[in-house]
Parts: structure tokens; C-alpha cells; sequence
């Protein structure tokens, strides 16, 4: 079920993309939401 699961979060993401709807990363922080916390801290 995991699979199926994982399958429609893709297809929502890239229909959002698509569209030119911004949206969240789907496994946690972006590179550069890293990179920046790890300067300021």
C-alpha cells in the first residue's frame, strides 16, 4: 500500500509543478534550507 501511496504523491506533485504551484520538499529540508540554517547557526 506504501507504494500506491508514494505513486499519487508523485502524480500531485508533478501535476502542481506543472502548474506552476509551489510545493513543500517531499523528503524534508532543501539543500539550500540546510546549507542556510547550518551559516546562521
Amino acid at each position: 500500500m506504501a507504494e500506491h501511496e508514494i505513486h499519487h504523491r508523485g502524480q500531485i506533485y508533478l501535476y502542481l509543478g506543472m502548474l506552476g504551484v509551489p510545493t513543500p520538499p517531499l523528503y524534508g529540508l532543501t539543500s539550500e534550507q540546510v546549507r542556510a540554517r547550518s551559516i546562521t547557526q
